[in-house]
């Protein structure tokens, strides 16, 4: 089994209950792992699970959130720019 799910906060489908529009990355780890017990009561004894995944959660604000109605928090991007963060996590920069 391959799958490459969607990542949290980056793109709304426009689908009731799709994965990665939690309000919380907690909530989407949740959401993911869900998934995955289901893969493997499935998943034959030799069989693999291959889970490709972003590297970076606390995005650039330019995603599916951009124009909810989410809290958003001011920060300043590495070069001085100041840019919106959906739900970053405390201690991160965009794109950690």
């Amino acid at each position: 089994m391959v799958t490459s799910p969607p990542y949290w906060g980056l793109r709304d489908y426009d689908v009731d209950g799709q994965i990665g529009l939690e309000n919380t990355v907690e909530e989407y780890v949740s959401a993911i792992v869900d998934v995955f017990q289901e893969v493997k009561r499935i998943l034959k004894d030799d069989g693999t699970a291959w889970l490709n995944l972003g590297d970076a959660y606390a995005g650039s604000g330019k995603g599916a959130w951009s124009e909810k109605n989410i809290q958003k928090h001011d920060i300043l991007d590495p070069k001085g720019n100041k840019t919106k963060i959906n739900n970053l996590p405390i201690g991160l920069k965009p794109k950690d």
